[in-house]
C-alpha cells in the first residue's frame, strides 16, 4: 500500500505483526513506497524506507521493535545504500526545499546524520535535463540513478568530495521508480523505457523488446497508472518478471516474463 501501516512476517508466522511507527506514512501514488537494507559499523544492519513525502522510517529488524521516524533527515523518493553511505534521490531538504534532479548522501557509516558533517552532501544530476531522479541501482562498480529521461553514474570518490556524478545516457527514459532490475548479480540492467524494453551494462543497449512486443506492451500499458510498473529478477531461471497496468487497471494486472 501506498499510505498507513507496514507489516511484517516470516517462515512459521501464523500471521502479520504491525511494526509501524504511529505517524501514519502518506506517500502518494506516484511516490510508492521504497525499502533498502543497509549495514555499518556505528548502528548495525537496519531497514529504511522512504516515500518521497514522509521522513525516512528505520527498523532494527527485531520483531518487537517498531519503525523509527528519522526526522531530521533528508525526505527522499527512493533510497540506496552505497560505500556505508545511505543515499536517497529526488529529494527534500530544509535548506533548498524539493529538488528532484538531487541526490542526497549521509554521513559515512551513520544513515540518521544528514546534515553538519563534511562526509554528508548533495549533488544536482542536471547534466542532460531536469527531470526527477527515480531509482537508485548498483551496476558493477558504481551506483546508477535513473531519471525520468537519462541515465547517471554516481561515482564513489572517498574524501574531500565522496561522491561525483557522470552522464550515462541522456535518453534513457525509465517509467516508473521500481521499471528496472539489476541482473547477473548487476552486471546489467533490465530496463522497461519510454521506447519499450531494453538491457544495457552501462554502455552498450539491446532491445530485447523489438517491433511487436514492445508495441503490444506500450499499447496496452495504462500510462495515466504507469507509476505502477515494476520489475524483478528471478535469478534461479534466470528470468525477468514485468508487471505492467493495462486498460482502465490502476494496478498491475498482466505479467510478462521475459
Amino acid at each position: 500500500a501506498t499510505t498507513g501501516n507496514v507489516y511484517y512476517t516470516r517462515p512459521g508466522d501464523t500471521g502479520w505483526s504491525n511494526i509501524s511507527n504511529a505517524t501514519v506514512r502518506s506517500g502518494t501514488t506516484d511516490n510508492p513506497p521504497f525499502f533498502c537494507s543497509i549495514m555499518t559499523a556505528s548502528v548495525g544492519q537496519r531497514i529504511v524506507s522512504v516515500n518521497g513525502v514522509n521522513p525516512p522510517i528505520v527498523w532494527s529488524g527485531a520483531t518487537a521493535d517498531i519503525f523509527v521516524t528519522l526526522t531530521t533527515a533528508v525526505i527522499g523518493g527512493c533510497v540506496a545504500p552505497w560505500k556505508n553511505h545511505l543515499l536517497q534521490g529526488d529529494t527534500i531538504d530544509v535548506a533548498d526545499g524539493a529538488i528532484l534532479t538531487r541526490v542526497h548522501w549521509s554521513a559515512l557509516g551513520d544513515p540518521a546524520t544528514w546534515t553538519g558533517t563534511a562526509s554528508a552532501g548533495s549533488i544536482d544530476l542536471t547534466e542532460a535535463n531536469a527531470s526527477r531522479v527515480l531509482n537508485l541501482v548498483p551496476m558493477r562498480s558504481t551506483l546508477v540513478a535513473y531519471k525520468e529521461e537519462g541515465a547517471h553514474a554516481i561515482n564513489y570518490r572517498a574524501a574531500p568530495l565522496w561522491f561525483t556524478q557522470t552522464l550515462l545516457h541522456p535518453h534513457i527514459a525509465a517509467l516508473s521508480r521500481r521499471a528496472m532490475a539489476p541482473i547477473d548479480g548487476g552486471e546489467r540492467h533490465f530496463v522497461f523505457t519510454k521506447e519499450g524494453a531494453i538491457l544495457w551494462d552501462g554502455q552498450s543497449i539491446l532491445p530485447i523488446g523489438r517491433d511487436r512486443v514492445d508495441r503490444t506492451l506500450l499499447r496496452s500499458l495504462n500510462w495515466d497508472a504507469r507509476h505502477s510498473i515494476w520489475t524483478r529478477w528471478w535469478a534461479r531461471d534466470n528470468e525477468v518478471f514485468l508487471a505492467l497496468p493495462t486498460g482502465t487497471s490502476t494496478s498491475p494486472n498482466r505479467l510478462w516474463v521475459y
